[in-house]
């Protein structure tokens, strides 16, 4: 059975500050991580899928209830063969939270959606960055869940992409 009262009681949602929001979500916060180097978005990702063992993190497995509960809220809307493959990556203190603002992502293959905690009201969602607010867990959880596994569902049923030839 999933629980819907992942926040606990005593928080008010619009009340919980940035750092809160993560430790509630992914059982750690990057308050006091330390300022790696720059490295670029591809290698940034790769860094996060190779060394969640460092936030002690199992990407099948999330080990926070909210966390937990937005996983198998997804699996729900996927197709079971992809269910299957889904993965929930933490990415708070590591470049690809520091440098390109994503705390979190979720991967099928080689598709990405990635996942953006905040407190700020004013934040606008970019392309395949969720935003994930405070007010979207309990009851609301499973809207988010919908519009992540959708994501990931419009990608599986677009045309594949073409390629560009090079110009010379």
């Amino acid at each position: 059975m999933i629980n819907i009262n992942t926040i606990p009681e005593n928080t008010e949602p619009q009340k919980v500050r940035g750092y809160e929001w993560e430790k509630i979500v992914f059982g750690r916060s990057s308050e006091h991580c330390e300022i790696p180097p720059y490295i670029k978005w591809e290698r940034a990702i790769n860094e996060v899928q190779y060394r969640q063992w460092e936030r002690e993190w199992d990407p099948s497995n999330p080990k926070t209830p909210i966390a937990r509960e937005l996983f198998e809220c997804i699996k729900t809307y996927l197709h079971p063969e992809a269910a299957a493959q889904l993965r929930f990556y933490c990415a708070l203190g590591f470049e690809l939270d520091l440098y390109h603002s994503i705390d979190g992502f979720f991967k099928i293959g080689r598709y990405l959606v990635c996942l953006d905690l905040t407190t700020n009201k004013i934040k606008s969602e970019r392309r395949n960055v969720i935003l994930f607010k405070p007010e979207d867990a309990g009851s609301n959880l499973w809207r988010i869940a919908k519009k992540i596994a959708d994501t990931f569902n419009d990608e599986f049923s677009a045309p594949p992409k073409k390629l560009r030839k090079h110009q010379t």
